[in-house]
Parts: structure tokens; sequence; C-alpha cells
């Protein structure tokens, strides 16, 4: 599950890179200062911030975080509730 899941991220990642710098790059042919600082501040700020939680969770998957299998301690401890 982890390649898959880190070559997913990290796909969509580069995606989400080249689409950003490809709009910023047209965003820069527009004259109205006001309407490029609210789509910078509003819009590209979210993709930073979603590139920033992609990049959180590669580190969490390359580390083992999403492992499937349950320990037999896991277990033991799901009996006791």
């Amino acid at each position: 599950m982890n390649k898959i899941a880190l070559e997913y991220l990290k796909e969509l990642q580069q995606q989400l890179i080249i689409l950003a710098d490809e709009q910023q790059n047209k965003l820069g042919e527009i004259n109205n200062e006001n309407f490029k600082d609210d789509v910078s501040e509003n819009i590209f700020g979210r993709i930073d911030d979603v590139l920033y939680e992609i990049e959180t969770i590669i580190t969490d998957i390359e580390e083992g975080y999403y492992i499937n299998e349950k320990s037999e301690f896991d277990d033991d401890q799901d009996d006791d509730f």
C-alpha cells in the first residue's frame, strides 16, 4: 500500500505544482492588481496549503504511519473496550 500511495501523492503533488505555475503565469497578464492579490492570496495560498499537506502525508507514509496490518497488541486493546 505504501508504495502505491506514495506514487499517487507524488504524482498529485507534481500535477498541482505544474497547474499552479501555469496559472500564475496567466494571472500575470491581468491588469487588475486587486484581483491578482485576491487570487494569489486565496487560491494559490490554498494550493500551497494543500501541497504542504501532501508533503506531510508523504513523510507519514515514508515513516510507516499508514500500515494496514494490526499487531496482536492492537487486537488485545480492542477487546478491552
